[in-house]
């Protein structure tokens, strides 16, 4: 008598929603490479409208930052520009201000 028991099983799907997974995945970690490689590759001074670009924000909201006391900008070299490793560094810092003065990131407004 022979207890074995033969079972098939269709790979088929599992394979397509693990390439869709892979896919997904991939587009991902480009979208994340991407991103990294625009905030590491910036010129040293950026005009309005880079930095709009860069921000993800319209070229008149940079003007309202450049009035803001503290914002990293000069006309010294030919019109207005921002720095770019000040920018990084004054939204590090103003980050932390928003993290240490306001309620913003608490779990209650999240």
């Amino acid at each position: 008598m022979d207890n074995s028991i033969s079972v098939s099983i269709d790979m088929a799907p599992i394979m397509e929603r693990l390439e869709y997974l892979e896919q997904r995945l991939t587009k991902s970690l480009d979208a994340a490479t991407s991103a990294h490689d625009v905030w590491n590759n910036c010129p040293p001074l950026m005009s309005v409208k880079q930095t709009a670009e860069f921000l993800g924000i319209s070229e008149s909201q940079v003007y309202i930052l450049t009035r803001r006391q503290g914002f990293p900008k000069t006309k010294a070299l030919g019109g207005l520009k921002i720095t770019t490793h000040m920018l990084k560094i004054w939204i590090e810092r103003n980050t932390e201000w928003v993290e240490e003065n306001t309620d913003f990131f608490s779990k209650n407004i999240m």
